[in-house]
């Protein structure tokens, strides 16, 4: 009995570690926006119509168009009837978007521990009530076993 309750909280402990592991925070590049660096300095976030193909993005004839009118003119409404003009240049940089917190991740640890503590520990009380020890006596069982293996392992290690 006692090596299947040590059994189901490790593989509670790793269904927790696992949904922990998803909740930590990692960045992704962005499919769809570029910062644009124009050589007068000004910078703008741009939306790619085609999103990228690899590791570059896919401007559009377009596209190349009339960012090298918003480098050239700036960011207004009548640069549309204003030619392009070919001598400007411009780069781009990727964007990042970050996902998930490490507060997510504590959570996740402390809602999964609280969950599984519940689970297990209802199911045990349950079960030492069919056995017949009822519910109240079994868990203040429970609780001093647990507390006299806390001070048996701290005296074990020369801790008072």
């Amino acid at each position: 009995m006692k090596v299947i309750y040590i059994l189901v909280w490790l593989i509670s402990f790793s269904a927790i570690a696992l949904i922990s592991y998803g909740s930590r925070p990692y960045t992704v590049k962005d499919n769809y926006y570029v910062t644009i660096n124009c050589d007068s300095g000004n910078s703008y976030k741009h939306r790619l119509t085609n999103g990228f193909y690899g590791d570059t993005p896919d401007f559009t004839y377009d596209e190349t168009e009339q960012l090298k009118k918003v480098c050239a003119y700036g960011l207004n409404d009548d640069n549309i009837t204003k030619p392009a003009i070919d001598t400007v240049n411009f780069k781009y940089d990727f964007l990042y978007n970050s996902y998930g917190s490490w507060k997510g991740v504590i959570t996740s640890i402390a809602v999964g521990f609280l969950i599984a503590f519940i689970v297990i520990e209802g199911v045990k009380s349950m079960l030492l009530y069919i056995i017949g020890l009822g519910v109240w006596r079994g868990m203040l069982l429970y609780t001093l076993f647990f507390l006299a293996g806390m001070l048996t392992s701290n005296k074990e290690r020369g801790n008072k």
